[in-house]
C-alpha cells in the first residue's frame, strides 16, 4: 500500500528529521496538523510534537512558518474513518471509536483529566460563583486548552449526528465552527510545545531582555506570528482568526475578523466585570450582575499586516508566559499604540452578560461564539452549549479507573486501522455487505431486457442480447476498452441500444463477470429520465446524492443510516467507481436536483448516453458513436428470435426486411425489431414494401392492440376480421395510451407515475398495462404497488408516435374546447423544442393528417415566433425528412410557402446585409432541399458585383480583393461541386478548398498570418480553452482576449489554414454579470468584424438581465449586442403576447424567461424588426399565407 505524505512525514521526522526533506513535504502539500499513533506508548503525537522531540530547531521553525489551517478535506478524513468503522450492534465499541476518532484531532485523550478537572469546567460552564465541591474550591484548575477538547468534541458529535441525518444546513455552521476552533487549539499546543523553558523570574521580564538571553525562542515566535498572518490574510469575509490569551489568572480572547475585502477589525473578547474597569462599555447594570460589549480596537488593512509582525510576537509571547496584569493590559487592549496604522471604526457590536468570578477560560469564547454561530442559527447556538454541558457531566464521570482500562482494551484494534492508512474506505466485511446489496438489486431488475414486450415471455439478457459496434473518429473500439478514457460520452440515435448496453455493463458487473473487474469496484446506474418532479417531488432538505443512488440503484433495498454515510464517503475517497448516466436527452431535471446532476456531471469515472444533439458541450475524455444494428446484427438477432424449427420463417423475415428501407431503419431499434419480428411470424400479411415510418409504426401498433383484444378479452380471430379494431369497446384503452403520451410530452418527461395513469384510465389500469407498451419502473405486479410505480414507454420513438396520433385524433374531432384548445397550445409553445421534432415528423405521416392541417398551420404560425424568423423555418424543415412524406399538392404548396420559397426569397435578396452566420446555417440546413442551381446563380452574381460593399457571401474578412480578382477569371472554369465551392466561400481561399475545385493555388495570396510562436501565451491558451470546450472564467481575462482580438483572431485563422479545426471560446455567464461600459466598448469594437462569432459564444441570459436591470450600461448597445448575439447563434428568441413584459430565450432543450419593463421590452423586439429588415429575413414573417 502507498504510504501518504503524513505517514513518510512521520516516519523522517522519527528517524532522520532532514531539513530539506521536510520541506518537501511541506511544498508537496502535506497536512502538518494529522497526528500519527504510536501502538506502542498508546500516544497521540503531531508532527510538531515529534520535531520538538528530535531537537532540530531548523525544521520545527518550517513546521510553525508553514502549518496548515485545518480544512474540510482532512476533516472528513476522521468523519469517514469513524463512520466506516461504525458497528450499530456494539454501542460500547462505537463510543470508545468515537472517543478515538476525536482523540487523534486533540493529539490527546479528553478523558484521561481528573474528576476535578471537569468539575470546575462544569461550574464555569453554569456560570457559577465562588462554587465548590465537599468543601473544595472550584475555581481552579481547568484551562482553555481542556475548554477547546471539550468544544470540539461536541462540534465533532454534531457533525457526526447530522451527517447521518442529512441535515445540510446546520452541519455546513458546524463544520465551520469546528475547523475555526481546531486552528485555535492547534495554535495553542503549538506554542505550548515551544522547547524553551519559561521560569517564574522571566514573567516580570520584558520581552526585549528575555529575547538576549533565549534567541531560539523569539526566532520560534516569529515563525508562528508569520504562520498567523499568512492565515489571517486569507480569512474570507466575516471569518475570524481567534489567539487567546491573557495575563496572569485571566484569560481573554483577540480576535481578528475580516469585515470586507481590503481590512481586518481587532475584537477583545474579555467578558470580566472589572478586570480592567474602564476598557468595556457597560450596556446595562443590574444588582446582580452587568451587560456589556467586546471592545474593538479599530481596524487595519490587510496589507498592513506584517509591518505588524512584532505586535503578533508580542501576542504569541503573552500565550506562552503568564504576563503581569500591567504589561498584558498594555499589550492587549494596545495602550502603547504598538498596532501599525490601526485606524478608529464604529459597527455594531453584540452585548453579552458578563462572566462569573473564575470563568474565563470559558467566557472569553463566548462573544466569538455567538457572532459565528448564534446569529446564524440562535437555536442550534442553544443546542451545543447545552450539549456541552451534558459531555462534561458526562466526562466527570467517566474519569474511573475501569472506563480507562476498557479503552486500553480497545485501542490497539483501531491503532493497527490506522497505522495501516485504511482511513478512507470501510473494512472488507462492510463493504461486501454493501456490494452484495447493490449486486442483487441489479441482478432483479437487469435480467431481463428493459425494453422487452414479449407477452408470452420475458426475454433474458444474455440470450438476446447483441454485441453492438462502437467507432471514436470513425476507427472501431472494442467492447472492452470503452474506458481506455476515464469520461466518456456515447452517443447514438433513438433505439440504437445505449440503454441495453448500459443495462449489459451494470448487469455483468453484479454477476461478477470479468469485464472491468480490476478497474471499478462499484458501478452505479443512473437513468437521467428518473430525475424528474413526479420520481423526487420537491421536500424542504435537498436532496444528496445518496437519495438518488438508494431509489435508482437499491431499487427495493432500503438503507440505514450509516449504509448511506458509508456510501456517501466512498463517493469521495473512492477513486474506481464508475458512474453510469443514462438518456442525457431525456433529462427534464427540476431546479432543486441541479446541485445533484453537477455532482454526477464532475465525476472522475463516467459513461454518458446521449441523442447526438443533446449532449450539451459536456466535457468528455473521448466520444463514442454507437452503430445500429448493422444488417449482421439484425439477422443474428431475428435467428435468435425464431427457434430452430422456425428458422425457414427467420430467413424469409429477414428477406423481406433488408429488401424495405423503412423496415430496415427501424429494425436498428432493438425493441422495434422484436416488435417487427413478432408481427411477421403471426401477421406478416400487414406488412408492405415502401412502407412509412408512420405506417409502420401503426402496423405494429395494430399488432399489440389486436393481440390484447385476442388474449385478454378473450375474443377470436375470426370476430375481429374486416373491423376497426380502434372501434372495438375494449380498444379504449389504447386511447388512454395516446393521451397518456400526450400529457408525459407536454410535461416534457418520458415517465409517468400511477396516480397519472389512475386518473386518466380509471378502472382500466390493468387493461393499459396489459398492451405492454408502458414498462413499470419496477417489476412488481403487486396491487398496492400499481400506484406507487414509474412507468415509461417500451421506446420514445412509441411515445412520439402515439402523442401524434392523440394530436390529430382531438384537431379533428368534436371533443370539448378545453381539449383542443389545450392540444393547439402545445403545438404554439413546442414548435422550436427539438424534442418533440420527431412528434410532429410522425404527425405528417399518420392517417388523416390531413383533415386537421389547416388548425395545425394556423397553431404554428401564432406567436410567440422566433424574433428572427431564421430557426421558424429550419425547424419546420426538420419535420419533412426527405422522401417520409407523400402530401396532396395543395399541402405541399403550403409546406414550400413555410421554407423553400422563402430560403429562395433570402438567397436571391441583394440587398440585404452580409451575415456570415446565416450564410453557413442557411446553406448547411437547407442544400438538400434547394436546387443547387440556385446557390451557384446567387455565389456568381454576388462575386461579380461592382460594388464590393455589397457582397453578401464574398466578406472582405476572408476575401482581399485580389483574390476575388483571380476567383472572377476562373470562375467558369471551376467544377460544380457546389460543397466544395461552399466551403471555399465561408472559408476562404486554403490549398485545400482550392485543390478540392482544380483551382491553382499559387494564383492565390493565401491568407497570412503573423509568426505562430510570437503569439502571446495567453492567446494560445485561450484557443486550447475553446478546443477543450472549457469556458473564460473572469472578466479580466475577457477584456484582455477581447483588447488582443486581431491576433486571437489571426491565430485562428492560421490553425483554419492548416486544416486544424477550430472552436468559438465560451464565456462563462458569470463573467458578464459583472460587465461593465469598458467591456461593451471592446466588444462594440471587436464584433464589427464579420467573423466575430466563430470565435465566441457568448450566453445571452446575462446581456437580457443587464438590459432588464437598468444599470449604468450603454441600453443602446446592450440591445444591439442581444440582437447580434441572437442572430449569430442557436438561441430562439419569443415574446409571448400575453405577456407584456417577458422575453423568453430558448436554448437546446430549456427556456429562460426575462421580465422588463414594456418599454424595454418594446424596444427589443423594434431592434430585431429592423434587424430582419437589415438582415433580409422579413420574409420569414409572412403575416398570412394563401
Amino acid at each position: 500500500m502507498t504510504e501518504t505524505l503524513e505517514t513518510r512525514l512521520y516516519k523522517t521526522l522519527k528517524k532522520n528529521p532532514d531539513f530539506d526533506t521536510v520541506k518537501q513535504f511541506i511544498y508537496a502539500g502535506v497536512d502538518c496538523n494529522l497526528s500519527y499513533v504510536d501502538r506502542y506508548s498508546r500516544t497521540f503525537q503531531s508532527p510538531i510534537q515529534l520535531a520538538v522531540k528530535t531537537d532540530r530547531r531548523e525544521t520545527l521553525r518550517l513546521l510553525y512558518k508553514h502549518r496548515n489551517s485545518p480544512t474540510r478535506i482532512q476533516l472528513k478524513k476522521h468523519l469517514t474513518f469513524y463512520i466506516n468503522h461504525h458497528d450499530r450492534l456494539q454501542e460500547e465499541k462505537n463510543e470508545i471509536l468515537f472517543h478515538y476518532t476525536v482523540s487523534r484531532l486533540l493529539y490527546t485523550r479528553i478523558t484521561k483529566h481528573s474528576k476535578i478537572v471537569f468539575d470546575t469546567l462544569i461550574a464555569a460552564l453554569h456560570d457559577y460563583d465562588h462554587a465548590k465541591y465537599r468543601t473544595r474550591n472550584l475555581s481552579k484548575g481547568s484551562t482553555t486548552e481542556i475548554f477547546l477538547q471539550l468544544r470540539i468534541y461536541t462540534l465533532f458529535q454534531k457533525i457526526i449526528e447530522m451527517k447521518i441525518n442529512s441535515n445540510n444546513n446546520e452541519s455546513t455552521i458546524i463544520e465551520e465552527e469546528l475547523l475555526h476552533n481546531l486552528e485555535t487549539y492547534y495554535f495553542l499546543i503549538s506554542i505550548k510545545n515551544i522547547p524553551v523553558i519559561i521560569t517564574r523570574e522571566m514573567i516580570n521580564e520584558t520581552f526585549s531582555i528575555i529575547s538576549m538571553h533565549k534567541p531560539h525562542l523569539k526566532k520560534y515566535y516569529q515563525s508562528i506570528a508569520e504562520n498567523v498572518i499568512s492565515k489571517i490574510e486569507k480569512l474570507k469575509i466575516n471569518q475570524e482568526y481567534t489567539i487567546p490569551t491573557g495575563w496572569i489568572r485571566h484569560a481573554v480572547c483577540v480576535s481578528f475578523q475580516r469585515i470586507n475585502e481590503t481590512h481586518i477589525v481587532i475584537r477583545i473578547d474579555n467578558l470580566a466585570p472589572d478586570h480592567p474597569s474602564d476598557m468595556h462599555k457597560i450596556v446595562h447594570s443590574t444588582k446582580e450582575f452587568n451587560i456589556t460589549q467586546p471592545k474593538i480596537l479599530g481596524q487595519l488593512h490587510v496589507d498592513h499586516l506584517e509591518m505588524n509582525l512584532n505586535y503578533f510576537i508580542l501576542l504569541i509571547d503573552s500565550v506562552k508566559r503568564d504576563l503581569t496584569f500591567e504589561d498584558g493590559k498594555s499589550l492587549i487592549y494596545n495602550l502603547d499604540g504598538q498596532i501599525i496604522n490601526l485606524h478608529q471604526i464604529q459597527m455594531r457590536v453584540p452585548c453579552f452578560v458578563e462572566q462569573a468570578r473564575a470563568n474565563c477560560f470559558v467566557k472569553c469564547f463566548h462573544p466569538g461564539f455567538w457572532i459565528r454561530v448564534g446569529e446564524k442559527d440562535p437555536k442550534l447556538y442553544k443546542r451545543l452549549l447545552l450539549a456541552e454541558k451534558d459531555n462534561a457531566n458526562l466526562f466527570a464521570s467517566r474519569c474511573i479507573e475501569e472506563y480507562q482500562h476498557n479503552f486500553n482494551h480497545l485501542f490497539d484494534q483501531f491503532t493497527t486501522l490506522v497505522e495501516n492508512e485504511d482511513i478512507q474506505n470501510p473494512p472488507f466485511p462492510n463493504r461486501k455487505r454493501l456490494q452484495d446489496k447493490l449486486k442483487m438489486s441489479y441482478k432483479q431488475h437487469y435480467k431481463h431486457l428493459l425494453n422487452n414486450n414479449n407477452i408470452e415471455h420475458c426475454s433474458l439478457l444474455d440470450d438476446k442480447y447483441i454485441r453492438l459496434r462502437f467507432e471514436n473518429n470513425n476507427k472501431p473500439i472494442d467492447f472492452k476498452n470503452l474506458f481506455i478514457k476515464s469520461r466518456v460520452l456515447m452517443i447514438g440515435e433513438a433505439g440504437c441500444g445505449k440503454t441495453t448496453v448500459c443495462q449489459y455493463i451494470t448487469y455483468s458487473w453484479a454477476i461478477e463477470r470479468k469485464l472491468w473487474s480490476n478497474q471499478f469496484e462499484w458501478i452505479f446506474y443512473i437513468k437521467m429520465r428518473n430525475l424528474n418532479s413526479k420520481i423526487y417531488p420537491s421536500q424542504s432538505n435537498n436532496y444528496l446524492l445518496i437519495d438518488i443512488i438508494e431509489k435508482e440503484c437499491f431499487q427495493g433495498h432500503k438503507l440505514d443510516d450509516f449504509e448511506k454515510q458509508t456510501l456517501a464517503n466512498q463517493f469521495e475517497n473512492s477513486s474506481n467507481i464508475l458512474w453510469i448516466l443514462d438518456g442525457f436527452d431525456e433529462r427534464m431535471i427540476p431546479e432543486y436536483l441541479y446541485s445533484v446532476e453537477q455532482e454526477l456531471l464532475t465525476k472522475s469515472y463516467l459513461l454518458l448516453t446521449s441523442r447526438t444533439y443533446a449532449t450539451y458541450n459536456f466535457p468528455y475524455d473521448i466520444q463514442i458513436q454507437i452503430q445500429n444494428f448493422t444488417e449482421t446484427d439484425m439477422e443474428n438477432y431475428i435467428s435468435k428470435y425464431f427457434s430452430f424449427t422456425l428458422r425457414t420463417t427467420g430467413r424469409e423475415c429477414w428477406t423481406f426486411i433488408s429488401c424495405c428501407e423503412q423496415l430496415r431503419q427501424t429494425a436498428r431499434i432493438p425493441a422495434c425489431l422484436e416488435i417487427i419480428c413478432s408481427l411477421w411470424e403471426n401477421d406478416k400479411d400487414k406488412l408492405e414494401f415502401g412502407i412509412s415510418k408512420g405506417k409502420l409504426y401503426q402496423k405494429m401498433c395494430d399488432y399489440l392492440l389486436r393481440r390484447y383484444l385476442l388474449k385478454f378479452n378473450y375474443l377470436c380471430n375470426s370476430a375481429l376480421i374486416g373491423r376497426d379494431i380502434y372501434q372495438e369497446p375494449n380498444a379504449l384503452v389504447f386511447e388512454h395510451l395516446e393521451h397518456l403520451a400526450f400529457e408525459a410530452t407536454k410535461e416534457h418527461r418520458f415517465t409517468i407515475n400511477g396516480h397519472e395513469i389512475k386518473k386518466i384510465v380509471g378502472l382500466q389500469f390493468r387493461s393499459v398495462l396489459q398492451i405492454f407498451l408502458l414498462i413499470p419502473k419496477t417489476q412488481d405486479d403487486s396491487s398496492s404497488l400499481l400506484l406507487e410505480n414509474v412507468y415509461y414507454f417500451v421506446h420514445r420513438s412509441f411515445q412520439e408516435y402515439l402523442c401524434a396520433r392523440y394530436i390529430i385524433r382531438i384537431l379533428k374531432s368534436s371533443c370539448s374546447t378545453e381539449q383542443k384548445k389545450e392540444v393547439i397550445q402545445f403545438i404554439t409553445h413546442e414548435k422550436y423544442n427539438r424534442h418533440i421534432r420527431d412528434t410532429f415528423c410522425l404527425f405528417f405521416e399518420l392517417e388523416n393528417f390531413n383533415l386537421c392541417i389547416d388548425q395545425f398551420w394556423l397553431a404554428v404560425e401564432s406567436e410567440p415566433r422566433d424574433l428572427v424568423g431564421l430557426r421558424h423555418c429550419s425547424r419546420i424543415a426538420q419535420w419533412f425528412p426527405k422522401g417520409t412524406c407523400l402530401f396532396s399538392l395543395d399541402d405541399q404548396r403550403k409546406i414550400d410557402q413555410r421554407t423553400t420559397d422563402i430560403i429562395l426569397a433570402w438567397i436571391s435578396n441583394k440587398d440585404r446585409r452580409a451575415h456570415d452566420y446565416a450564410n453557413i446555417y442557411i446553406f448547411e440546413w437547407f442544400a438538400d432541399v434547394i436546387d443547387y442551381q440556385y446557390w451557384l446563380t446567387a455565389w456568381k452574381e454576388d462575386l461579380f458585383m461592382e460594388n464590393s460593399l455589397k457582397r453578401r457571401y464574398f466578406l472582405p474578412d476572408l476575401w482581399p480583393i485580389e483574390n476575388i480578382n483571380v476567383l472572377k477569371q476562373k470562375y467558369d472554369s471551376i467544377s460544380t461541386d457546389v460543397e466544395g465551392l461552399h466551403q471555399l466561400i465561408t472559408r476562404g481561399p486554403t490549398m485545400h478548398n482550392l485543390k478540392r475545385l482544380g483551382l491553382d493555388y499559387n494564383l492565390f495570396r493565401l491568407y497570412t498570418t503573423d509568426d505562430h510562436s510570437e503569439t502571446a501565451q495567453f492567446l494560445k491558451k485561450a484557443q486550447e480553452q475553446a478546443r477543450r470546450r472549457e469556458s473564460i472564467t473572469t472578466l479580466a481575462e475577457f477584456n484582455r482576449i477581447l483588447q488582443n482580438y486581431k491576433s486571437f483572431a489571426n491565430l485562428n485563422r492560421r490553425s483554419e489554414i492548416l486544416g486544424k479545426e477550430t472552436w468559438p471560446l465560451k464565456i462563462s455567464p458569470s463573467v458578464l454579470e459583472n460587465m461593465n461600459n469598458e467591456t461593451l466598448r471592446l466588444l462594440t469594437t471587436s464584433q464589427e468584424n464579420s467573423l466575430f462569432f466563430r470565435y465566441f459564444e457568448l450566453p445571452i441570459i446575462p446581456f437580457l438581465k443587464l438590459y432588464a436591470n437598468q444599470n449604468d450600461l450603454n441600453d443602446e448597445i446592450l440591445c444591439s449586442l442581444i440582437v447580434l448575439i441572437t442572430i449569430s447563434s442557436n438561441y430562439i428568441l419569443t415574446a409571448p403576447p400575453n405577456q407584456k413584459r417577458l422575453i423568453r430565450a430558448h436554448y437546446n432543450e430549456t427556456f429562460a424567461d426575462i421580465e422588463m419593463d414594456e418599454y424595454r421590452r418594446n424596444r427589443v423586439i423594434h431592434a430585431f424588426d429592423q434587424a430582419r429588415h437589415e438582415y433580409g429575413y422579413s420574409s420569414f414573417f409572412p403575416h398570412d399565407f394563401v
